[in-house]
């Protein structure tokens, strides 16, 4: 078996979606709108694909109770986080309020990114960036749906890039790092 990584069996490919046969993984077909890929027809990509392993370090509390865990996950990280959240119902049912307890009680400092909008905006993320530079934040903690998460990745892939957060959505190996 040969193992590389996901950029050896297949290149760069962001925004994709991959359909696999599972039952003999030789090939994989991408559906892509891009010319660049190799051997592309009708707008599929196939591709020999190689093993490769595959490592993404995120770690999700879901579901009721699970905000109770959330200094002990914390602490081994961080002493100074972003909080970042998005409109009032956040606040409306209590979820802030208990946040901002825990970080206290575990003596977690904290700055605020707050009206994380719905499809965020590119200047959400860079206000995070700046937030998380100017005060040596060293974690994210973002609370709400899947556009806090979404805009608190990029925050996170962005601070250590020199230029602007944009250029690391438009092409993530400019990622080197990320809280």
């Amino acid at each position: 078996d040969q193992t590389g990584t996901s950029e050896d069996a297949y290149g760069y490919a962001e925004g994709v979606t991959m359909l696999a046969d599972i039952s003999s993984v030789d090939a994989i077909y991408i559906v892509c709108g891009r010319t660049d890929m190799r051997k592309s027809i009708d707008g599929l990509c196939a591709i020999i694909m190689k093993n490769f392993n595959f490592h993404a370090p995120t770690k999700i509390l879901f579901g009721k109770g699970q905000i109770e865990n959330l200094g002990k996950e914390i602490k081994p990280y961080a002493k100074k986080v972003l909080l970042a959240y998005g409109g009032g119902s956040v606040k409306k049912i209590g979820l802030y309020d208990k946040t901002i307890s825990i970080l206290k009680e575990n003596g977690i400092e904290f700055v605020e990114l707050s009206g994380i909008e719905p499809n965020p905006k590119i200047e959400s993320v860079r206000d995070g960036v700046k937030l998380c530079r100017e005060n040596n934040l060293e974690a994210i903690v973002a609370i709400g749906g899947g556009s806090v998460i979404d805009c608190s990745k990029a925050i996170s892939a962005s601070i250590d890039y020199k230029g602007d957060p944009w250029d690391i959505l438009l092409d993530s190996r400019l990622i080197t790092s990320a809280i």
